[in-house]
């Protein structure tokens, strides 16, 4: 099945440099493009669809195109950006890539050719920006629900150092998470229990758990492989 073609939006007031943009990404790359002369027109179009990325230049008839960038922190955070400024404006290009565009083009000095690898490259990132987001998001809800769960929760990694201490952890084992995250499970977890917890057999069990300073408790455990 073919890739979906790319939508790519331009907001440049020259219309010499949107065609050449235009003629030369389309005939490169699957791809849609979507010319625009105003801030005004630009935030209307993005409003109305999606779109992969932008060629964003910055000096504009109604604004400056880094007052674009940095309200596009906040109404598209994810849409990659490639800023096009004119000859000697250097300073101004790394106050853009500053301000959150993946990449800039000198207008006169550019080749074509790089075009669309530069594209490829800055919606990859954009993707991986948007995934690794998500994923984020992911874990901060299971930990939610898991630090309101009344069972104690603890997890390690393949090199047994602690990663996961919920709430009803630190209240039965009598330790908060900050004192045990990143330690040795076998030190801080395991030899607590007697019989001590042994990773190869990991069926449901009674131990006695042994904290110091109180009566050892009868705790029922059981051990499951995360992937």
């Amino acid at each position: 099945m073919a890739a979906p073609p790319y939508q790519i939006l331009i907001l440049d007031d020259d219309p010499d440099i949107s065609r050449l943009l235009t003629d030369f990404l389309t005939a490169t790359l699957p791809c849609a493009i979507t010319p625009v002369k105003t801030i005004t027109a630009f935030w209307q179009t993005l409003d109305a669809g999606r779109f992969d990325l932008l060629f964003l230049d910055l000096r504009l008839p109604d604004g400056n195109g880094l007052d674009v960038l940095q309200q596009l922190q906040t109404r598209s955070p994810y849409l990659p950006t490639i800023v096009m400024t004119g000859a000697g404006s250097e300073n101004t290009a790394v106050e853009a890539i500053r301000s959150g565009a993946v990449d800039y083009l000198s207008k006169g000095s550019f080749r074509l050719e790089i075009l669309p690898a530069l594209v490829e490259k800055a919606v990859q990132a954009s993707k991986a920006r948007m995934h690794a987001q998500h994923v984020h998001q992911q874990v901060s809800y299971q930990s939610l629900l898991l630090d309101h769960m009344r069972d104690a929760i603890v997890v390690w990694d393949q090199e047994e150092k602690i990663t996961y201490w919920n709430r009803a952890a630190e209240e039965l084992f009598g330790q908060p998470a900050s004192e045990v995250l990143g330690r040795p499970v076998t030190d801080v977890y395991f030899q607590r229990f007697y019989p001590p917890v042994d990773p190869a057999r990991p069926a449901e069990v009674e131990r006695l758990f042994l904290q110091n300073g109180h009566r050892p408790r009868w705790i029922s455990s059981k051990m499951t492989a995360l992937y």
